[in-house]
């Protein structure tokens, strides 16, 4: 290869990697929350990994995961199989317990 046409070949290379790296992530794939939904495609968001199951990384994510189609991003179940079973994530805020405040009210309607 002619010595002129390797700085022409290494630019187009460095360039092709960073589009590469500058691309929106889909489904499931690793993002940072610290760039808000930024990293993410369309309507996905940037859910932290304490959300998530089985992984260390923050993953972009459907708002709502129940609609998820990959394992990253998919809500899973723990229990038997009744329909009592609930999801790994909390579905309230962990700072309120809908059991205690239904307990509390009912005990209130006693009086």
């Amino acid at each position: 290869m002619p010595r002129s046409t390797r700085p022409g070949l290494a630019l187009f290379v460095a360039l092709a990697l960073a589009a590469v790296g500058c691309s929106l992530q889909a489904e499931g794939e690793r993002c940072s929350v610290a760039n808000g939904n930024g990293d993410c495609e369309g309507a996905l968001l940037c859910t932290k990994h304490e959300q998530l199951t089985g992984t260390t990384v923050d993953r972009c994510c459907p708002a709502d995961r129940s609609q998820a189609t990959t394992t990253e991003c998919a809500i899973t179940f723990t229990g038997s199989s009744d329909a009592g079973s609930s999801p790994t994530e909390p579905l309230v805020d962990a700072g309120s317990s809908t059991a205690t405040d239904a307990g509390t009210d009912s005990a209130a309607d006693a009086q």
